[in-house]
This record gives C-alpha cells, structure tokens and sequence, in this order.
C-alpha cells in the first residue's frame, strides 16, 4: 500500500518522523491473506471502493447493498479497520487523499497493477515490468482506436508517466448484460474488422511464444489430463496451416463492459492485439460468463455459444458455418488454455475459479480430440486425472465418432 501510494506522491508513515507530516484515517477491507484489499479515505461518503466490485452473484450483490447501508447511516466505524498514518506530499501529487478516493491494491502475479479511482476518474498504477508493459499497451490502442469515430465507447486515456495511466469512468448510465445480444455482435464486428487476415501457423510469432511457454509448464495443479489434450491437438497442426486472426479485445467480458442502450462502453484494453484467433472475444465473452459467474455445464455453454453468435436479423458471426465456428473455437480453447496456464502457474496460490476453468476446458477440447481418439481412449485419459486429482470426475462420452467427412461439412445452425 506505501510503496502504491508512494508513486502517486504520499509518503506514508505509521508515526511521525520529523513533525512535519499531516495525519490521515485510513480505512480497509483485507484479503483473505490479512493483506489490505480495498482502503480509502475514512471520511469518504460514499463506498467508492465498489467501482472496483462486479455484482455476479446474489451473495455479491447483497454485499454491495450491505455496504451502501453502512455508508447511508454513516456505521462505517463499527465494520471496517480504520488506522492514523502520518504522510508527506510531493509538490505534485496525483489526487488529493483528503477528498474521496479509493484504492484497489490488485491481485498477485507477474501482471500485478493497482487501480485508484478519484478525480471521478481511474488511474493504473503498474507494480512490475509486466505491468507497465500492459498498460503502455492500453493507452497505445485506444490512442489508435480514438483516431476514428467506432461505434462502441471506449475510455479517454492520458499518459501520466511510464508506470501510470489515467482513464475516464465510463459506467455512466450503463448497465452490465450477461447475455451477447445485437449489440455485443455489431461491437465484435467492428472490432475484428480493424485487422483481419489470414496467417500460417509458422508465420504467426503470437502462437509460437505461447506454444513455447505453455511447453515449458511444470505444474502438478493442472490437470494432466489437460495438458496431454493440448499436446495433442498441437501435433495435429502444421506449419503451413491457415489461421483466420483478426483484431481482439482480449478481455471482452460481462465485468469489463456496461451497455448504454443499442451501445457497448468497454475498457480494460491492455490485453488487446491484432493477432488472435478471428472471434476470441465471442468465445472469451460466453465461456467466462458460464464458468466463473453462471457455474454452467459444458453442454449448456456450447450450445451458447452456438445460439447467440446470430443476431435479430439472422446475422451470423460465422455466416451459419459449422465447420467455420468449430475451428475458430479450436483455435481460441488451444490459445487460450496456453496463454492461461502459463499465468496461473505463475500463480503460488489459485482462486477457485481456475479449477473451474480448467474443469470445463478439458470438457471443451473434447469436442476436437474425440474426432481424433476413440472414446475408450478418452475415457483413460480422464481416470489418469481421477487418480492425480482426487475427487476430479470422469467424463462420459457416448460411443460415437465423427467420421473424417464430416468434419467438412457445412451445416447451417
């Protein structure tokens, strides 16, 4: 918290040092670990530390109206830790921390950032050099996507220096929508539309790092099962295979976006390239909704994502080709799975979403390994992981294959 706030120009100390310092109330709410989490200015009015808290549940969304109770009859005392800190002030600080403030000191991992939200706007701190390279990033990318009028929002950005951006609030009069919907698709379209190119495997360098990387994966956490699965689908492909890439987001997703009206205002760019698989933010958008908000099963989400790829007007994201869907989604699980892993065995401990995740990825990869491996076959791999993994359940699958022909045809849906 000292070392975040040091870079917006507070030097805080537990207790005087030279008698030169002003006071301030501090108030948090901690993670599990006793580490602060949340902390603003105590005599803030209102809980803005909830800018940086995504209802996705009833449980969540009554926390938030517990908090706004606390703050409405001014209770914030009796429920929250409060502590004296004494701070000095740089001749430029970012903010003014006896104003209403909050700070959200982020998550652990090699992509570690900070947000602070005062101003009425937010601000990225970076923590490590991966960071700062993800958020240089962001403010690239809207910088170019600004230069044109789009049909979407995005947030205004300004450079503050090499570790921080400054990004406006654009949650104004918009509402959060767990369902892609006319508008999702027209954004999707438009994004994809600013690059969209077809690549061979040996020419694409996105897909060789994250092959390399995801090679070099020693974790006894993911499931083998998993792993071998990936592997697998890798060795079907070859260099001069064609990919459809196009323009992504990156993190399109229900919790980083709001909808005002017929549009979409998203934010959380830093992920965004030119370079990945053609419909990842569709796929990223319906897959992470089902898993970590929803707790759906596979077959419900893949029928998702079959469903809502075609608007009011019959549009289809994949112009009613099967085959067209299906290997676009082969393409996203492969480099997804790849891209994540790595992240979460960089990880020392995990959220119990990533069991989730990695539960119903190895669901998914199934619908592309089972055109290839018998069921038996299948059925082995998974009793390797309900012995790695107690209580991992087995799949079941029914005793059909795909025939080769069949992969090649062209069905509308």
């Amino acid at each position: 918290m000292k070392t975040i706030l040091q870079q917006t120009g507070y030097h805080l100390s537990p207790k005087k040092i030279n008698g030169n310092e002003e006071s301030i109330q501090l108030s948090t709410i901690d993670n599990r670990d006793g580490s602060p989490r949340w902390i603003w200015n105590s005599e803030n009015n209102d809980p803005l530390f909830l800018k940086f808290h995504y209802a996705d549940s009833i449980n969540s969304w009554l926390f938030r109206k517990w908090i706004q109770v606390i703050f409405s009859l001014h209770l914030q005392r009796f429920f929250f830790k409060q502590k004296k800190w004494f701070y000095t002030v740089n001749e430029n600080p970012l903010f003014d921390c006896k104003s209403n403030w909050a700070l959200f000191t982020g998550s652990s991992g090699t992509n570690d950032k900070a947000v602070l939200y005062a101003n009425k706007t937010f601000y990225k701190i970076a923590s490590t050099e991966n960071a700062t390279q993800l958020i240089e990033n962001e403010y690239r990318i809207l910088k170019v996507i600004q230069q044109s009028s789009r049909g979407f929002i995005t947030p205004l950005v300004r450079l503050v220096n090499h570790n921080i951006i400054q990004l406006s609030d654009v949650s104004e009069d918009g509402k959060r929508t767990t369902k892609i919907n006319d508008a999702h698709l027209k954004v999707l379209h438009e994004l994809a539309s600013i690059k969209k190119h077809t690549l061979t495997v040996e020419n694409w360098p996105w897909y060789r790092q994250i092959e390399s990387d995801f090679l070099e994966i020693q974790d006894n956490r993911i499931p083998k099962n998993l792993m071998h699965k990936i592997e697998f689908l890798l060795n079907t492909i070859t260099n001069k295979q064609s990919v459809l890439l196009s323009f992504s987001q990156g993190d399109f997703t229900s919790w980083n976006q709001y909808q005002q009206g017929g549009t979409i205002a998203l934010y959380d760019w830093e992920l965004a390239r030119v370079d990945r698989p053609y419909a990842f933010d569709y796929f990223h958008f319906i897959i992470q909704q089902g898993v970590i908000v929803d707790r759906k099963k596979w077959a419900t989400i893949y029928q998702d994502l079959k469903e809502q790829c075609v608007d009011s007007h019959r549009n289809c994201l994949f112009n009613h080709d099967l085959y067209t869907f299906k290997n676009q989604l082969k393409w996203y699980l492969l480099t997804n799975c790849m891209y994540s892993l790595k992240t979460f065995a960089e990880q020392a401990e995990w959220n119990p979403k990533i069991d989730w995740l990695l539960t119903i990825w190895n669901e998914a990869l199934d619908v592309f390994v089972k055109e290839e491996k018998a069921p038996r076959e299948l059925i082995s791999m998974e009793d390797i992981d309900s012995i790695q993994n107690s209580g991992y359940e087995a799949l079941k699958f029914e005793d059909l294959l795909l025939k080769k022909e069949t992969k090649q045809q062209r069905l509308m849906f």
